[in-house]
């Protein structure tokens, strides 16, 4: 069996190659960062649907096993011992803690998605979609610079977490923002955002809360 240096450095290279290409002119990221400052228009996000999916794919993969590696690395106390000798438990306990982010995306894409049927929010619905995605793909990235600024040793779990978390609420807010920018039209529309937030955001995010100080 590798050691874990061997797979922690396998993993670097990896998320490193894959950060450079989707960062060159015609690359996923800045396919993903042009398309939010235009969220009026659903033309926006059809370039390079089909063409960037494969990419799309690998960088919403990559926020979620380095977020799950650094929540992994802060919640278990023996994380590095454990990590150094990894057996079947550990593997198991990891892959758990990767679905973690796995579980919130989904979730809330499910939820947003029942939430404009319900509201008969149509096409913009849509457009919220893509957005959705675009903000985990270009976190992505930065979970994955949290993840080598911790295996080096530059900060420590506590650290990590907290940076992880910061990704995460700027992640949210760059979601609500543009969500905001879509559906807002008026006294109605602000009442259904606000609806939609206090359930679906904000509660999702104090029972997690108190799950981790607890």
């Amino acid at each position: 069996m590798l050691s874990f240096t061997t797979y922690i450095l396998i993993i670097a290279l990896l998320g490193l190659v894959c950060n450079i290409l989707t960062w060159m002119p015609q690359g996923i990221m800045r396919e993903q960062l042009l398309c939010l400052g235009n969220t009026k228009n659903e033309r926006s996000f059809d370039g390079g649907e089909g063409r960037f999916s494969i990419s799309r794919m690998l960088m919403l993969v990559q926020w979620f096993v380095f977020a799950g590696i650094l929540i992994y690395l802060y919640a278990e106390n023996d994380a590095a011992a454990r990590l150094a000798s990894p057996d079947l438990d550990t593997v198991v306990r990891l892959t758990g803690y990767m679905m973690m982010p796995v579980a919130w995306f989904v979730a809330q894409w499910m939820l947003f998605r029942w939430w404009g049927y319900i509201f008969n929010l149509g096409r913009r619905i849509v457009i919220l979609e893509r957005i959705y995605k675009a903000v985990y793909v270009l976190a992505g990235p930065l979970a994955f610079l949290a993840f080598v600024m911790q295996v080096t040793g530059w900060i420590d779990p506590w650290h990590g977490i907290i940076l992880l978390s910061l990704i995460f609420i700027c992640a949210q807010i760059v979601f609500i923002f543009s969500g905001f920018k879509i559906f807002y039209d008026g006294i109605l529309s602000l009442f259904i955002i606000i609806l939609y937030l206090c359930a679906l955001k904000i509660a999702p995010l104090l029972v997690i809360w108190h799950q981790m100080i607890n």
